[in-house]
């Protein structure tokens, strides 16, 4: 009795063994002949890039700074920060009553000099004037010539001969006295105007104006207050010429050329710019480099301000673009999986540059291919796949 209920058991076993395969068998046969839903897109090529944030200082590159050349006390203050300028327009003006008798001294010292000058003039021209010196000299010359051909022709006596000589030299010495005179009266009135425009130029300095156009930055000048020599009066800036200049690394460097775009942000407001300077040596303060940008029409950013500011750091040109979610990983080696024959297969590839979304695809795949961009765990090379987008991504987003 023992014996035949223990093969029985024994038959029940493996039946139930025989069942349990069967099933499996049919499961597996199931899920060989069941494709997996999957997103693709076709692999195209574009750009990448990265922006890096940075901390920059504010400046300008047209800037004035209106020095007091003389000292002392401020009449005027004809201007306030942010009032725009004129290059040339009187900012400030200093007392300069110490000054006034100066000019009026070399004014009348010019115009004593220029009536001198046309005295010594009034009497010699180099004209037919019969009263001119030159013009007596001229008869002079011609009257001694005479007598000496009617001397030797007998017609005149030694002595009006030498009379019309001495008359000659008496003529000649009289010219040259006249224009010395002119020259000395001529050097006179030239002094006499350097003089006076000395004393518009020494008077000129106690005249603060605007040495270029643009936006009064700073004023340190105030009415009824002394004014010291060599002080900073006003700044004066263009406010087209606004610029940050902000370190980089040097990989970031290298990666940095002039006409890179720039966004400044400052006080919850952005500005537009674009770099213009690629420091070539490192600045010994940071051990980075410099950069600067410029920032056309910035004119309400203050100078010397920090702001901060992005540019790009990193740019991939000319690569296939695919969503970083279609990477994989292995070993530290990227790959991907494409659609050939509604099957995945598994190819590696060189990663140029990826960010948060998108993965710059450097070697691994062409132009056309059709690249398998949703992620799934049951996802290897050979499976049979469908490209049902809605139901891979709804897939997706369950496993995540």
């Amino acid at each position: 009795m023992y014996n035949y209920h223990k093969t029985g058991m024994l038959i029940i076993i493996v039946l139930a063994i025989g069942m349990l395969a069967g099933c499996g068998k049919d499961d597996a046969l199931t899920v060989s002949n069941t494709s997996i839903a999957v997103a693709t897109q076709t692999a195209e090529k574009g750009m990448l890039s990265i922006n890096g944030s940075f901390i920059g200082t504010v400046s300008s590159e047209n800037r004035a700074n209106v020095i007091a050349q003389v000292s002392g006390v401020v009449e005027s203050v004809n201007v306030s920060v942010g009032d725009p300028v004129e290059a040339g327009e009187l900012l400030c003006q200093i007392d300069d009553s110490a000054v006034q008798h100066n000019i009026e001294s070399a004014q009348a010292g010019y115009e004593s000099a220029v009536a001198g000058y046309e005295t010594a003039t009034a009497n010699y021209s180099p004209s037919s004037d019969a009263s001119s010196l030159e013009n007596k000299v001229r008869l002079a010359r011609q009257n001694a010539d005479n007598m000496r051909q009617l001397f030797q022709e007998g017609a005149v006596s030694q002595a009006q001969l030498d009379n019309a000589i001495d008359g000659q030299i008496e003529a000649e010495a009289a010219l040259k006295t006249a224009q010395a005179g002119i020259d000395t009266a001529q050097a006179a009135m030239q002094s006499a105007e350097a003089g006076v425009n000395a004393a518009r130029y020494q008077m000129s300095l106690y005249q603060l104006t605007a040495p270029i156009s643009g936006i009064v930055d700073a004023v340190n000048a105030t009415e009824h207050n002394l004014l010291p020599s060599g002080t900073v009066a006003l700044m004066i800036s263009d406010p087209d010429s606004r610029s940050v200049v902000f370190y980089v690394s040097d990989q970031v460097k290298a990666q940095m050329t002039e006409g890179n775009a720039v966004t400044v942000r400052y006080n919850g407001t952005e500005y537009q710019g674009t770099v213009h300077e690629v420091g070539k040596a490192i600045d010994m303060t940071t051990g980075l480099f410099g950069i600067k940008a410029v920032l056309p029409g910035a004119s309400d950013l203050p100078i010397g301000v920090t702001v901060e500011l992005t540019t790009v750091t990193q740019i991939a040109e000319d690569q296939i673009l695919v969503p970083y979610d279609a990477l994989y990983f292995e070993n530290g080696k990227a790959y991907v999986y494409v659609v050939e024959d509604s099957k995945a297969v598994k190819r590696d590839v060189t990663v140029a540059l990826y960010d948060a979304a998108t993965a710059a695809i450097q070697d691994g795949l062409t132009v056309g291919e059709t690249v398998i961009t949703s992620w799934s765990s049951t996802l290897k090379d050979g499976v049979a796949v469908s490209t049902d987008s809605s139901q891979a991504l709804e897939e997706s987003d369950m496993m995540q």
